[in-house]
């Protein structure tokens, strides 16, 4: 067992880098900069995301819920959000968005993600297994898109890493091969 300890001022660094990490990836994005269209993400210190009401912070800073931008952008991807940036992320609501393309698989670097909403969208492609190694998912709504393939796929790896699991809906997905259930509720 090793144990850690940060002084204050080590604290605060760390909290620094996680917060411009955070904050460089949502500015790249440019979903949640319409307020500050002109900003650049290394010379502009006084953009602070976690004053942005679709975001949300922990007590140090660091964003763990993202909902969607009030003003959508148009043919939104998220292949371009950078996941690995978000380390303390719980919960991610990008509904009825009109997002294309498909679940990137990095979506496994979520670890503390407790709440997963992409429904009513216009995802393609299989769900990633990768879905299945987030262990604290206790939502996830994938309904109304355009996804494909077999939804077992991820189901195990989401029974075995014991994820708390209480509501999953894939329901609107024509092509897309479903459990036994539509909605599931233990």
């Amino acid at each position: 067992m090793a144990i850690i300890c940060l002084s204050h001022t080590e604290e605060t660094t760390f909290r620094d880098v996680a917060g411009e990490e955070e904050k460089h990836a949502l500015i790249q994005y440019k979903w949640w900069n319409y307020h500050y269209s002109n900003i650049d993400s290394h010379h502009n210190d006084s953009v602070v995301p976690c004053e942005w009401e679709e975001i949300v912070c922990n007590e140090l800073g660091s964003i763990t819920q993202i909902w969607r931008p009030s003003i959508p952008p148009q043919q939104p991807r998220l292949v371009d959000l950078n996941f690995t940036a978000f380390p303390n992320l719980e919960r991610l609501g990008l509904y009825g968005m009109g997002l294309v393309g498909s679940i990137p698989t990095q979506i496994e670097t979520l670890r503390n993600l407790t709440h997963l909403y992409f429904f009513d969208n216009n995802l393609t492609g299989t769900i990633p297994t990768q879905i299945g190694s987030l262990g604290s998912l206790i939502h996830l709504n994938l309904s109304y898109n355009k996804l494909t393939g077999e939804s077992q796929a991820f189901l195990p790896h989401l029974l075995i890493n014991f994820s708390p699991l209480e509501l999953m809906d894939l329901s609107g997905n024509k092509d897309l091969v479903k459990p036994f259930f539509q909605l599931w509720v233990l």
